[in-house]
Formats: C-alpha cells, sequence, structure tokens
C-alpha cells in the first residue's frame, strides 16, 4: 500500500488570501465566524491570523475554541 500523503503547502495552495477573509466584517460575530474558519478550515496559524486581524495570537485561540465550541452544541 502506497502512502499518499500530500505537502502541506500543495494542500493549502488554493485557500484564499487571509486578507481578503479578513475584508467587510460588520459585527464580532462574522469576525469571530472568519477567523475560525482561517484556522480550522484554510490551515492558517494563530500568529497569520493574529496579525491580519489585528488581534493578539492568544485572543484568536480563544475565539477559535469558543466557535468550535458553540458548533458542537448547535448540533
Amino acid at each position: 500500500m502506497t502512502s499518499v500523503e500530500i505537502p502541506r503547502r500543495e494542500r493549502l495552495v488554493a485557500r484564499p488570501k487571509l486578507e481578503e477573509l479578513m475584508l467587510g466584517i460588520e459585527d464580532k460575530t462574522e469576525r469571530n465566524e472568519r477567523v475560525y474558519k482561517a484556522v480550522r478550515v484554510y490551515g492558517y496559524t494563530l500568529k497569520e491570523v493574529a496579525h491580519a486581524s489585528g488581534l493578539h495570537y492568544s485572543t484568536v485561540s480563544v475565539i477559535v475554541k469558543r466557535v468550535a465550541g458553540a458548533s458542537k452544541h448547535q448540533k
């Protein structure tokens, strides 16, 4: 059996630019959803998201955990 691992840089080549993800945010809820997607869906680091959003990386971490927790409770 052959391993079909795809290098991270190739997997993430089609993701949207972080600056585009953070454009046009109207409220905190929308910001938090986009921060969550940037980290969990598109694979950006906490540091990258923090820099693009103007937040501290620990704040980004808290947001990601809260959104993940909230989505678990909605199911």
